[in-house]
Protein backbone atom coordinates (compact mmCIF):
# COMPACT_ATOMS: atom_id res chain seq x y z
CA UNK A 1 0.00 0.00 0.00
CA UNK A 2 0.66 3.59 -0.40
CA UNK A 3 0.15 4.38 3.27
CA UNK A 4 -1.44 7.50 4.61
CA UNK A 5 -0.70 11.00 3.55
CA UNK A 6 -1.33 14.10 5.71
CA UNK A 7 -3.07 16.85 3.81
CA UNK A 8 -3.03 19.45 6.52
CA UNK A 9 -3.52 20.39 10.12
CA UNK A 10 -6.58 22.17 11.34
CA UNK A 11 -6.69 24.17 14.55
CA UNK A 12 -9.74 23.51 16.72
CA UNK A 13 -10.46 25.78 19.66
CA UNK A 14 -13.29 25.77 22.12
CA UNK A 15 -14.60 29.35 21.75
CA UNK A 16 -16.35 29.30 25.12
CA UNK A 17 -13.19 28.15 26.87
CA UNK A 18 -11.10 30.70 24.99
CA UNK A 19 -13.50 33.48 26.05
CA UNK A 20 -13.33 32.34 29.69
CA UNK A 21 -9.52 32.27 29.54
CA UNK A 22 -9.46 35.82 28.21
CA UNK A 23 -11.81 36.95 30.98
CA UNK A 24 -9.68 35.20 33.61
CA UNK A 25 -6.54 36.82 32.17
CA UNK A 26 -8.17 40.25 32.41
CA UNK A 27 -9.35 39.64 35.98
CA UNK A 28 -6.00 38.27 37.17
CA UNK A 29 -3.93 41.01 35.55
CA UNK A 30 -6.30 43.68 36.87
CA UNK A 31 -6.02 42.29 40.39
CA UNK A 32 -2.23 42.20 40.17
CA UNK A 33 -2.13 45.78 38.88
CA UNK A 34 -4.39 47.01 41.71
CA UNK A 35 -2.29 45.19 44.31
CA UNK A 36 0.91 46.72 42.93
CA UNK A 37 -0.68 50.18 42.91
CA UNK A 38 -1.86 49.86 46.51
CA UNK A 39 1.56 48.63 47.61
CA UNK A 40 3.21 51.59 45.93
CA UNK A 41 0.76 53.99 47.62
CA UNK A 42 1.28 52.32 50.98
CA UNK A 43 5.04 52.79 50.68
CA UNK A 44 4.56 56.45 49.82
CA UNK A 45 2.16 57.12 52.67
CA UNK A 46 4.53 55.46 55.16
CA UNK A 47 1.55 54.57 57.35
CA UNK A 48 2.23 52.69 60.56
CA UNK A 49 5.62 54.31 60.98
CA UNK A 50 6.84 57.23 63.08
CA UNK A 51 7.08 59.38 59.96
CA UNK A 52 3.50 59.01 58.74
CA UNK A 53 1.19 62.00 58.47
CA UNK A 54 -1.12 60.97 61.33
CA UNK A 55 1.84 60.69 63.75
CA UNK A 56 3.06 64.11 62.65
CA UNK A 57 -0.41 65.59 63.13
CA UNK A 58 -0.71 64.03 66.60
CA UNK A 59 2.65 65.51 67.64
CA UNK A 60 1.54 68.94 66.42
CA UNK A 61 -1.83 68.71 68.19
CA UNK A 62 -0.13 67.62 71.44
CA UNK A 63 2.13 70.69 71.22
CA UNK A 64 -0.93 72.90 70.66
CA UNK A 65 -2.68 71.35 73.64
CA UNK A 66 0.31 72.07 75.88
CA UNK A 67 0.32 75.76 74.99
CA UNK A 68 -3.36 76.12 75.95
CA UNK A 69 -2.39 75.56 79.57
CA UNK A 70 0.61 77.96 79.46
CA UNK A 71 -0.03 80.60 76.77
CA UNK A 72 2.62 83.02 78.08
CA UNK A 73 5.52 80.55 77.92
CA UNK A 74 7.76 81.81 75.09
CA UNK A 75 9.76 78.56 74.88
CA UNK A 76 6.56 76.56 74.53
CA UNK A 77 5.25 78.91 71.83
CA UNK A 78 8.52 78.50 69.95
CA UNK A 79 8.22 74.72 70.26
CA UNK A 80 4.66 74.84 68.86
CA UNK A 81 5.85 76.92 65.91
CA UNK A 82 8.64 74.44 65.19
CA UNK A 83 6.18 71.56 65.44
CA UNK A 84 3.88 73.36 62.97
CA UNK A 85 6.79 73.87 60.58
CA UNK A 86 7.68 70.15 60.81
CA UNK A 87 4.04 69.21 60.19
CA UNK A 88 3.87 71.50 57.14
CA UNK A 89 7.13 69.99 55.89
CA UNK A 90 5.72 66.48 56.34
CA UNK A 91 2.66 67.46 54.29
CA UNK A 92 4.88 68.85 51.53
CA UNK A 93 7.02 65.72 51.59
CA UNK A 94 3.92 63.54 51.30
CA UNK A 95 2.68 65.64 48.39
CA UNK A 96 6.02 65.18 46.64
CA UNK A 97 5.97 61.40 47.17
CA UNK A 98 2.38 61.15 45.92
CA UNK A 99 3.30 63.25 42.87
CA UNK A 100 6.09 60.77 42.12
CA UNK A 101 3.65 57.86 42.45
CA UNK A 102 1.24 59.60 40.08
CA UNK A 103 4.05 60.15 37.58
CA UNK A 104 5.01 56.49 37.85
CA UNK A 105 1.38 55.42 37.28
CA UNK A 106 1.17 57.68 34.23
CA UNK A 107 4.37 56.19 32.79
CA UNK A 108 3.11 52.65 33.39
CA UNK A 109 -0.21 53.50 31.78
CA UNK A 110 1.50 55.01 28.74
CA UNK A 111 3.62 51.88 28.38
CA UNK A 112 0.65 49.52 28.67
CA UNK A 113 -1.42 51.55 26.19
CA UNK A 114 1.49 51.44 23.75
CA UNK A 115 1.78 47.68 24.16
CA UNK A 116 -1.99 47.25 23.67
CA UNK A 117 -1.88 49.36 20.50
CA UNK A 118 1.03 47.29 19.18
CA UNK A 119 -0.81 44.04 19.91
CA UNK A 120 -3.99 45.29 18.24
CA UNK A 121 -2.01 46.24 15.13
CA UNK A 122 -0.30 42.83 15.22
CA UNK A 123 -3.66 41.01 15.41
CA UNK A 124 -4.98 43.10 12.52
CA UNK A 125 -1.95 42.27 10.39
CA UNK A 126 -2.13 38.58 11.26
CA UNK A 127 -5.84 38.54 10.37
CA UNK A 128 -5.03 39.95 6.96
CA UNK A 129 -2.26 37.40 6.40
CA UNK A 130 -4.49 34.51 7.50
CA UNK A 131 -7.29 35.69 5.20
CA UNK A 132 -4.87 36.00 2.26
CA UNK A 133 -3.50 32.49 2.78
CA UNK A 134 -6.89 30.89 3.16
CA UNK A 135 -8.54 32.92 0.38
CA UNK A 136 -5.80 31.80 -1.98
CA UNK A 137 -7.11 28.27 -1.76
CA UNK A 138 -4.22 27.05 0.32
CA UNK A 139 -4.77 24.49 3.00
CA UNK A 140 -5.90 25.96 6.34
CA UNK A 141 -2.85 24.36 7.96
CA UNK A 142 -0.66 26.83 6.06
CA UNK A 143 -2.09 29.57 8.26
CA UNK A 144 -1.69 27.52 11.46
CA UNK A 145 1.49 29.26 12.57
CA UNK A 146 -0.12 32.66 12.01
CA UNK A 147 -3.16 31.56 14.00
CA UNK A 148 -0.93 30.58 16.92
CA UNK A 149 0.80 33.97 16.77
CA UNK A 150 -2.59 35.68 16.73
CA UNK A 151 -3.83 33.61 19.67
CA UNK A 152 -0.70 34.53 21.66
CA UNK A 153 -1.19 38.23 20.87
CA UNK A 154 -4.86 38.02 21.87
CA UNK A 155 -3.96 36.23 25.11
CA UNK A 156 -1.47 38.96 26.02
CA UNK A 157 -3.97 41.65 25.04
CA UNK A 158 -6.53 40.02 27.34
CA UNK A 159 -4.08 40.53 30.21
CA UNK A 160 -4.07 44.26 29.49
CA UNK A 161 -7.72 44.95 28.80
CA UNK A 162 -11.06 43.17 28.53
CA UNK A 163 -11.49 41.74 25.05
CA UNK A 164 -13.87 39.59 23.09
CA UNK A 165 -12.40 37.88 20.05
CA UNK A 166 -14.75 36.65 17.33
CA UNK A 167 -13.47 34.77 14.34
CA UNK A 168 -15.38 35.56 11.17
Amino acid sequence: GGGARAVGIRQVLDRFLETRIHQANTDAAGGQARTAAFEQLELSLQEFSDSDLSSSLNRFLNELQSIVNQPNDAALRSSVIQSGVRFASDIQSLRTRLGEVQLSFNEQLTSVVGEANTLIAQVEKLNQQINQLEAGGLNSSDAGGLRVQRLNAIDRLSQIMPIRAIEQ
